[in-house]
């Protein structure tokens, strides 16, 4: 875990940010592994799907939307290596917070970290 005084703005926000989109897949991974109740094959233009339910809850997820999940997933072990590499702040590194830099965090892992762009009439 990140210390907060030894820490940057920009990872702060980055850990934080990634934190709370891991919790989807994290509840997916829950419901298939701990509460599945149901299995569909695909047919015509419905895809494959699984079903489960906890604590009273029934979510599904297809085929494709599973993959998706999978394939971001797959990425985040790299992520959270950059984020936690004290040494990724140096010029050129992923860490320094740049513009280019939050658009490539968005382009590779979803992490909208864009400011807005606002108009200031004096």
């Amino acid at each position: 875990m990140l210390a907060r005084k030894d820490a940057s703005p920009l990872r702060i926000l980055l850990a934080s940010t990634l934190r709370a989109q891991l919790q989807d897949p994290l509840d997916i991974r829950n419901g298939v592994c701990h509460g599945l109740v149901g299995i569909s094959a695909a047919f015509g233009n419905r895809p494959a799907t699984l079903t489960w339910e906890l604590n009273g809850v029934k979510r599904s997820i297809n085929w494709d939307e599973l993959q998706t999940d999978f394939s971001w997933l797959s990425k985040v072990p790299f992520g959270i290596g950059i984020i936690s590499n004290s040494h990724q702040e140096s010029s050129g590194g992923r860490m320094t917070d740049t513009h280019e830099n939050r658009e490539w965090w968005r382009d590779e892992y979803g992490l909208d970290l864009l400011e807005p762009k606002w108009s200031v009439s004096l």
